[in-house]
């Protein structure tokens, strides 16, 4: 297995995991919701935006 390519994969994993973090959080500020809530809605984001993304790096 070739190091430079499995260190740019992590790195675009990583950098592709806190751009959808960051977004779902601005997401979350924008929404005045109560805090359970808020915590439901980011599971659910967490799974809906994040883990497609994190399988398609993986795939490809």
């Amino acid at each position: 297995m070739d190091w430079f390519l499995l260190g740019s994969k992590l790195i675009q994993i990583g950098s592709l995991v806190s751009f959808c973090i960051l977004i779902t959080a601005g997401r979350m500020l924008l929404q005045k919701d109560q805090k359970k809530l808020l915590t439901a809605r980011l599971r659910r984001a967490v799974y809906r935006d994040i883990l497609p993304l994190l399988m398609t790096c993986f795939c490809t």
